[in-house]
């Protein structure tokens, strides 16, 4: 029997200050405490079941974005891609389902606290969003150091430049494409995020992490001498 669903006002809390009740009514009370104080919740050292209750947090901000419906996506069909992704990340001890969330949850606040959601259009927050929860999919617990040491598989079939970043691409599109997330997009717009999702994930690659922080100080710079400001 489903677990009811409760107001949100009426959703009990326990010592800890998480809500006692399951399902959406709970996931929505966790956002709230996350947005009440985003630098010292950390999601990772509540006590959530992943199957339940990290599922139904990963959906809500989604959905407290308003980043499903506009985009012909509906609720029980994320929910379907969630429990897929879910199942597809392994029990890590970092690079876990739970991690995803975490991340998800930073970039999430990025939009609703940090200006992102005034500087970025819908269809890049949709995108943004997807590859913060796909980006470590599949992840074997490895470096991509070790893949090319050991000649895995994976090196043989993606190559020596961001081995596993590929693979997570590869994976977290064909979980998008399985469940039709952009079916609802036009062929123009469905390739935007595709495009946006695979430049994300692969972002998340270690070794390319200087040469992305010289381009953005770059481009920061760049906007100050033309006197404009990245909150402008």
């Amino acid at each position: 029997m489903p677990e009811p669903e409760l107001p949100i006002e009426a959703a009990p809390e326990n010592a800890g200050g998480l809500p006692l009740a399951g399902g959406r009514a709970r996931a929505f009370e966790i956002l709230a405490l996350l947005e009440s104080d985003p630098h010292n919740f950390d999601l990772t050292r509540q006590p959530l079941n992943v199957y339940r209750d990290l599922r139904e947090v990963l959906v809500a901000m989604f959905e407290k974005q308003d980043l499903l419906e506009p985009f012909g996506v509906s609720r029980p069909q994320f929910e379907a891609f969630v429990e897929d992704l879910c199942d597809e990340y392994a029990f890590n001890p970092f690079h876990s389902f739970t991690h995803a969330v975490d991340v998800t949850a930073g970039a999430y606040i990025g939009l609703r606290q940090l200006g992102g959601g005034a500087l970025l259009r819908p269809l890049s927050q949709w995108a943004l969003l997807l590859a913060a929860a796909g980006h470590d999919v599949g992840h074997p617990g490895t470096t991509n150091a070790y893949q090319k040491e050991a000649d895995t598989a994976l090196y043989r079939e993606h190559g020596g430049d961001a081995t596993l970043e590929r693979m997570h691409t590869k994976l977290a599109l064909s979980l998008i494409d399985k469940h039709r997330l952009l079916s609802g997009l036009s062929a123009q717009d469905a390739t935007a995020v595709r495009e946006l999702v695979e430049f994300a994930v692969l972002g998340t690659d270690i070794s390319a992490n200087q040469s992305i922080m010289d381009s953005f100080v770059a481009a920061t710079e760049l906007v100050a001498a033309h006197g404009g400001s990245w909150s402008a």
